[in-house]
């Protein structure tokens, strides 16, 4: 949390992935609002997202699909660590 959002304001929601490791990965979540033209962030928040095998009942490598959607949708590049 940065800054209030009024009923009044003109508000953006921003997610991307921003990591991507062998069992999890990272998103990033922006809220802005237009304020004189411009955006100004009003909150800024990562969440990291488990891939959960419940029958094994342990965490599970992020499926290939899944890796080739997410690279696939991302406009800017994705912090990859199977290549880092």
């Amino acid at each position: 949390y940065r800054l209030p959002v009024f009923g009044t304001d003109d508000v953006y929601v921003y997610t991307r992935c921003a990591r991507l490791g062998n069992r999890s990965f990272d998103t990033e979540q922006i809220i802005a609002r237009l304020k004189d033209g411009a955006l100004e962030t009003v909150s800024f928040a990562v969440v990291t997202i488990v891939v959960y095998d419940y029958a094994a009942g342990r965490s599970a490598p992020i499926p290939e699909s899944w890796r080739e959607r997410l690279i696939a949708y991302e406009p800017a590049p994705i912090r990859d660590e199977r290549t880092t």
